[in-house]
């Protein structure tokens, strides 16, 4: 009974110790990755950054205009920008 019992343990330790084995050596497969999503999260912080750019540059040629032309064309200035952003700029030239 004791032997039996023995062989039983050492059957199911050596069990665990493949299962465990296993695990170590598991080498994920290609279905089992997903590039996918940090790819996504790279590409949204990079048009994050490009439109922050965006909005930076805009507030320094407004500036350079307020500084350049008088704090009176501020207003000018703003409106240039909108007129821009709205794609209307081109029909007025």
């Amino acid at each position: 009974m004791i032997l039996f019992q023995l062989q039983e343990t050492v059957q199911n330790l050596e069990k665990k110790l493949d299962d465990a084995e296993k695990a170590v050596t598991h080498v994920p497969s290609v279905d089992e990755v997903n590039c996918k999503a940090p790819r996504y999260d790279l590409e949204q912080k990079l048009y994050d950054a490009e439109k922050a750019i965006a909005e930076a540059r805009k507030v320094d040629e407004v500036k350079y205009y307020a500084c350049h032309n008088g704090t009176s064309n501020i207003i000018m200035a703003c409106c240039c920008t909108v007129l821009q952003e709205c794609g209307l700029m081109d029909s007025l030239r």
